[in-house]
């Protein structure tokens, strides 16, 4: 990225037609695409709200507390105690830029199908003084890395998995342009997906969490989320090609939510926000990087890095005595399994690795193996815990070590923040006092987003209908 492509532009800070018109543009997109024809794009599905809210609350409770009995996992529903949310409409975190900006370039990603411009909109600062931090200097790629020299054994786990007997495809195929592999019996990768799904700490009266290409992912609980949750998805190399119901990562690798990076305050750094709503539990983005065992990650990685697969993990993602896999290849999975692997997106990733941190996180980050179980075979996928307004940041959780140095100086802005006016009064709280305290919140989002914009669309189409009929009468 180079300074001298930074220029300064103009933009509306009355942002309704902006986002009025990204709206049109999304749901266009949708339409035009017979991949997504079996896509229902629901942002307002009320059924998973109050998981997803009770969810963030238990997260919230639990990331205070190490005691772990105080929540009740097993309450099916919370009761609306408002008494904690009166003003919480204060800590509505939409983002809206000034009139002037620093646009820093027009598309990060050489791509032009996905877009994905940077904004710096620092207070006095100019294009002439702008400054372009270090660690924003990186190799943009959608697809993960390993560097043959550092990872040899995972370079030997690539190549010995394109072998028959060790790479989990399909033969499904149809005349539709979305295959049904889910819920196909006779699917190797759907079977490996339900096989993982058993893996899942099952409560009781509450669903396992899902992997498919079009269901939302919701959570069953709130503790050890990644690691309790492992989704396998059909690939390029099935008979389908992807284009399946068994793939979470097709809206994904579609880049249909658009997305801009901007940077608003110099002590958080750079930051996403999306233009169109992102409906809850949607796969929106894969997070990729370099995947690297942990004595090959620094101290200075570890503040990007996700840690993938780890040592004390309880569970392999398969029974590899069940699996017909070469004995080669057993053995070297089962060496892999005892080490620690982390994709780092430091020198090489994508529009993910720009996601803030939050204590109160929008996004979960989750893993989905394609074509075979190896830690060279997992994606990272960031999944929206609720409905995500646009203008709100994208944020994730960067981890406890993260969160305790920014205990007394994190600037997230949320009403549960460490460092927030309001923390006496909400770390006292318990997650069935702060879940209606999320929802409230996600409330007032909504409805000024349904008031400004789909409103307004919604009465055009019904005048352009009326005027349409009126035409065709005469």
């Amino acid at each position: 990225m180079r300074k001298r492509e930074a220029v300064l532009v103009r933009w509306d800070t009355d942002e309704r037609h902006f986002y009025q018109q990204e709206y049109r543009k999304f749901y266009r997109k949708i339409k035009l695409d017979r991949d997504l024809l079996n896509y229902k794009y629901d942002w307002t599905n009320k059924d998973c709200h109050s998981q997803c809210f009770r969810i963030i609350a238990q997260s919230l409770q639990s990331s205070r507390s190490d005691k772990m009995e105080d929540i009740d996992w097993f309450i099916e529903k919370f009761y609306k105690n408002e008494e904690h949310t009166i003003g919480i409409g204060k800590y509505d975190d939409t983002y809206t830029p000034p009139a002037r900006r620093i646009r820093i370039t027009k598309n990060i990603t050489f791509d032009k199908n996905d877009v994905i411009p940077v904004y710096s909109d620092l207070p006095g600062e100019t294009s002439k003084n702008l400054e372009i931090p270090d660690n924003f200097v990186y190799e943009y790629s959608n697809v993960n890395f390993v560097d043959k020299s550092q990872e040899p054994d995972l370079v030997k786990a690539m190549e010995l998995a394109q072998q028959e007997e060790n790479l989990i495809k399909c033969n499904c195929h149809s005349g539709d342009n979305i295959v049904s592999c889910y819920e196909n019996k006779n699917c190797p990768c759907f079977k490996m997906n339900k096989k993982l799904r058993k893996f899942q700490f099952h409560i009781k009266d509450r669903p396992r969490c899902e992997f498919s290409s079009f269901k939302p992912i919701i959570l069953a609980k709130h503790t050890d989320v990644m690691f309790d949750n492992i989704g396998f998805s059909c690939s390029e190399v099935c008979a389908c090609a992807g284009k399946c119901t068994n793939n979470t990562l097709l809206l994904a690798n579609k880049k249909i939510f658009p997305l801009e990076i901007y940077r608003q305050n110099p002590h958080v750094g750079f930051n996403i926000r999306s233009s169109v709503p992102i409906p809850a539990g949607t796969p929106f983005r894969t997070f990729t990087g370099e995947i690297r065992e942990s004595v090959n990650v620094s101290d200075e990685d570890l503040d990007y890095a996700f840690k993938v697969w780890q040592y004390n993990e309880t569970r392999l993602p398969v029974d590899l005595k069940d699996m017909k896999f070469t004995g080669e290849y057993k053995r070297l999975l089962f060496e892999l399994f005892q080490r620690d692997f982390f994709i780092c997106p430091t020198t090489c990733g994508n529009v993910g690795r720009t996601a803030g941190h939050s204590c109160v996180p929008n996004v979960e980050i989750l893993r989905v193996y394609q074509k075979s179980v190896s830690p060279a075979h997992i994606n990272l996928i960031m999944v929206a815990r609720e409905d995500i307004i646009p203008g709100t940041p994208l944020t994730i959780d960067y981890g406890a070590d993260f969160a305790e140095r920014l205990k007394d100086v994190c600037q997230c802005g949320t009403f549960a923040c460490s460092n927030s006016k309001d923390k006496e009064l909400f770390s006292e709280l318990k997650w069935v006092d702060l879940a209606p305290c999320v929802a409230k919140l996600h409330e007032l989002k909504f409805e000024k987003y349904r008031d400004t914009v789909i409103d307004v669309i919604k009465e055009e189409e019904i005048a352009h209908r009326a005027k349409r009929r009126r035409l065709q009468a005469h």
